[in-house]
Order: structure tokens, then sequence, then C-alpha cells
């Protein structure tokens, strides 16, 4: 079976027992965001697994300023603040979506920050249907899993690209009281839309040997919960924004620390519109 990370229970369920010194002009512009390839794609089901077996490790990451996409352009339509894994999908976006020119300014490398911190879930067994990150933490999952679909129709290995790996995701309860909560929530996620299950504590061993939750204790299973890595899946989008430098489209500024923001250009647009 695929690894399974494991999310602990307490009695309430979830929870554990711009500007660099160069001068640049800046605009907005919104698109619709689907896939790191086309913004027309559809969306689409994936069931991808990781070999059981398998055991080799993707090769390592590594970001160097040396390596920095730049070219000769003073002036950016969008500025980005922050090379991590949001900052450069968020570049990636403007430069499939729009004609846009992009600067990516970070005071240090990819994944220097919060993105090299992470531990790249992608969960939904631990969100609560109707609340306020319900359907971003959907469309999030799903977009991932277009991506991971479209690495693997291009002949590449989504584990070495992305660190992508449909490990699935446990929530655990240690107490018949925990026990009869995580039962509520697989009945209200099943109802939402995921595949869930319920596992006793025998069924648990059973899945997971080494972990015994006691004869009170059991667990809920999400088998379509994945995991990435997310310094590989930073490095595979820079080097598809990088394919746009040439066009003059896409530079990046590493150790550039960001010391202030001109806000001329929304002050010039909001005059004009107000001497409409």
């Amino acid at each position: 079976m695929a690894s399974i990370s494991i999310y602990s229970t307490n009695s309430n369920l979830i929870g554990s027992s711009i500007f660099s010194a160069r001068n640049y002009q800046s605009c907005s512009s919104a698109f619709e965001s689907t896939s790191f390839t086309s913004k027309s794609s559809t969306a689409t089901s994936l069931s991808l697994s990781v070999n059981e077996t398998r055991r080799i490790r993707p090769r390592s990451v590594r970001f160097s300023v040396v390596d920095a996409a730049v070219n000769t352009n003073n002036h950016f339509d969008v500025v980005i603040v922050g090379a991590g894994i949001i900052g450069l999908t968020i570049a990636r976006q403007f430069l499939i979506g729009s004609d846009l020119s992009v600067a990516v300014v970070d005071k240090a490398v990819p994944c220097s920050g919060a993105t090299g911190a992470g531990q790249g879930y992608i969960w939904l067994g631990n969100k609560t249907p109707e609340s306020d990150t319900w359907e971003l933490a959907k469309r999030s999952h799903r977009l991932w899993e277009m991506l991971a679909k479209r690495v693997h129709e291009e002949g590449m290995d989504p584990l070495d690209e992305l660190g992508w790996k449909k490990t699935g995701s446990l929530l655990v309860g240690r107490t018949l009281e925990e026990s009869i909560m995580l039962k509520r929530r697989v009945n209200q996620l099943t109802e939402a839309g995921l595949r869930a299950e319920y596992l006793s504590s025998i069924d648990l061993l059973s899945k997971e040997p080494e972990l015994f939750v006691g004869n009170d204790g059991g667990a809920a299973f999400f088998p379509d919960d994945c995991q990435l890595d997310a310094c590989r899946a930073a490095s595979f989008i820079e080097k598809a924004n990088r394919q746009f430098a040439s066009k003059g489209r896409y530079t990046e500024f590493y150790n550039e620390a960001v010391i202030g923001l001109i806000r001329f250009a929304i002050f010039f647009l909001l005059l004009h519109e107000k001497l409409r």
C-alpha cells in the first residue's frame, strides 16, 4: 500500500495530542486559473498512486541566483514579491493566461522561506464542508491532480518532477468519544462527495501494523488525499516560467530585498477615473 500520513486528533477532532532598488511599473490583471499549461483545460479525475515497492528518492533540488532568468527590461506589467510556490504559480498563471510581462522578486531564493518548510500536504480529510476554505481546498486539490496528470501524460514521472504521491491521510482517535466523532466526520465528508472510510482499531492495524490506538480507538481514512514535495514542485514551475524569459516576458530578481512600493501607477489610474 502507499504510505499514509497520520493526523492525530483531540476531543475537538481537529488538533494534535515592491520593489527592489530598480524602477518598475505595475498593474493588475485577472483571469481564470485552471492549470499550468492552458487556461481552457477541463478538470478531470485522476488516479495516480505510488508503487508500494518504490524506494528510490527523487533527485535533490537546488535553487541558485546564478541560474535566475534575466533580461534587459526595466519595466514590467506585473511584479510579484516572493518566489515561493505561491509566487511562482501566480507568475505562471499570468504568463500563460495573458500577454503581460512578469518579474518575480525575492530577498533570497525559492524555498528559503515557508515553501521550503512546508510538508506539501494536499488534504481534504481535515477540512469541513461549507466552511470558508472548503471550495478553495477542493479546487486546489483538483488543480494539483490535473498538473500531476499532465506531467504523466507528457512522459515524465510526477514523483520525480513534483514529489507527487497519493498517500491518503488518516485522522486518528484513541478514545471512544473520538471514534464517534470520526464516524460523524466520515459521514459528513462522504455526503460532500469525498471517498472516506472509518477504520476500527483492528482494521487500522491491517493497514498500518505499527499503529495501535487501543480497543476503543479508530481512524478515518481518506484514500484520495495527496502529498507533494513543495521545493520540487516550485522548481518545476520555475523551469516552466523561464521558457518565457527569451520572449522578454519573465525575469527573476533573487537576493533582491523589497525596499518599498511605488504607488504612482495606481494614483494616476484613480485620478483618471475621477476626472472622467
